[in-house]
């Protein structure tokens, strides 16, 4: 739940307004700074993780998981026609062996002078048909062996990528915001903690020590 906004201290003079330079998230405002301590001229009294910088990375992030996941569906259908590819393969070398058996079984029949050249000859025409297909099956294999590596490797640069980019979505660029004066807060808009904030809006407030009553 959202906290209201704090009034720290009465209002004795003109506040220092310290307001948001960026648009973004708001991590801390006057974390761990005792009213009665105040700030100092320089410290930090806020932390903004800027909304652009978020944002992009999000986009890139969901752009690099469609990319990984587009690989990996090349992947498996390359897996998928190469298996298919290697079917061929055998069921053509099935082929082949039958034939080449049935060829010499008649040049044998052929040389004991039985009438089966027609026969032969037709053998002879499906062997080299196989061995054509063979040839023309073995570089599908090829191809489709090469495709699949082209897409293991876009499929490990995508992971790598999403990898990287999650360690910089770590390290999302931050806007320090330091105190202006020395002076302690009247104001301070906890609300914001965890919300979003536009350039602009007052973060907080200061009197300046100087304006303080001594």
């Amino acid at each position: 739940s959202q906290r209201k906004p704090q009034e720290l201290i009465p209002q004795v003079a003109s506040p220092v307004r310290v307001k948001s330079p960026t648009q973004g998230v708001v991590v801390s405002i006057a974390d761990g700074i005792l009213l009665s301590e105040g700030v100092k001229k320089g410290d930090l009294i806020a932390v903004i993780e800027q909304l652009e910088s978020v944002t992009e990375q999000r986009r890139q992030y969901s752009a690099l998981q469609r990319k990984s996941e587009v690989a990996s569906s090349r992947v498996e259908a390359a897996q998928r026609d190469l298996e298919a590819a290697r079917q061929i393969c055998i069921a053509i070398e099935a082929q082949i062996k039958t034939l080449e058996a049935a060829k010499r079984t008649y040049a044998v029949a052929i040389n004991e002078g039985l009438e089966v050249q027609a026969k032969e000859l037709d053998v002879r025409s499906n062997l080299d048909t196989a061995n054509v297909a063979l040839k023309k099956a073995e570089a599908d294999v090829v191809k489709v062996e090469t495709e699949l590596q082209f897409a293991e490797e876009d499929r490990v640069a995508s992971e790598r990528e999403i990898q990287d980019l999650k360690v910089k979505m770590q390290q999302v660029e931050r806007v320090q915001i330091l105190a202006p004066v020395d002076g302690k807060f009247s104001y301070i808009a906890t609300s914001t903690v965890s919300n979003t904030v536009k350039e602009g809006d007052v973060l907080c407030e200061l009197i300046p020590d100087s304006a303080l009553p001594t």
